[in-house]
């Protein structure tokens, strides 16, 4: 049986709140979780079922899916090989990584950050979305750092972001611990880091 639920935030109003599944994977953008909430809707529960669905043309079908994997996989291979975190370096060059809430895109640590470098420093092993071919989210185990030896989902970019330059901090490990963390008291790590970089900005304009 598959459980969709809120969590807390959800019910406390927070308009990042997230709904978790079973497996990890939370649906965190928006504040989903929020209307759940909302509407004091807990749980929904899934029951596996035994019947087949019918595809009328499934070698069709199948050949399709084959080229679009394919396709993807061709796109973007790096991709593929590092995660969505392949993206800092590339972000950096055209001075568009966020950092400390927008008001600057200068991180000299941003290639710690980078898939290419988190997936060469840190034990990673593939823990993909349910019946999904290409793989590129992992789990991972920080490996460096005051944060040795933590294990959990590896962060894709926007979370590494929102945990790291966003807020200013330089510790690619304290991101995924970070990131874990916040994705497990049931909210959205993206909002959460955009709401922390704007208070440390208030708080450093004496607001």
């Amino acid at each position: 049986m598959q459980h969709l639920q809120h969590w807390p935030r959800g019910e406390n109003g927070i308009r990042f709140a997230a709904i978790v599944g079973d497996h990890g994977h939370v649906v965190a953008h928006n504040g989903l979780g929020a209307v759940m909430g909302s509407k004091k809707l807990k749980t929904i529960s899934v029951e596996r079922g035994k019947k087949t669905i019918t595809v009328r043309d499934p070698v069709q079908l199948s050949k399709a899916a084959k080229a679009l994997i394919e396709g993807a996989t061709e796109f973007d291979p790096a991709l593929v090989q590092w995660g969505t975190a392949c993206a800092f370096p590339i972000m950096e060059k055209i001075g568009a990584l966020p950092v400390k809430n927008y008001t600057t895109n200068i991180f000299p640590e941003f290639e710690k950050f980078a898939g290419q470098y988190v997936r060469t420093h840190f034990k990673v092993k593939p823990a993909p979305c349910w019946a999904c071919p290409i793989a590129h989210c992992h789990m991972i185990e920080v490996t460096e750092g005051p944060y040795k030896g933590f294990v959990g989902e590896e962060p894709e970019y926007e979370c590494l972001a929102a945990m790291g330059p966003v807020i200013g901090q330089t510790d690619p490990g304290a991101a995924v611990m970070l990131a874990n963390l916040v994705d497990r008291l049931g909210m959205d790590v993206n909002e959460t880091g955009y709401l922390i970089g704007w208070l440390m900005e208030c708080y450093e304009e004496g607001y």
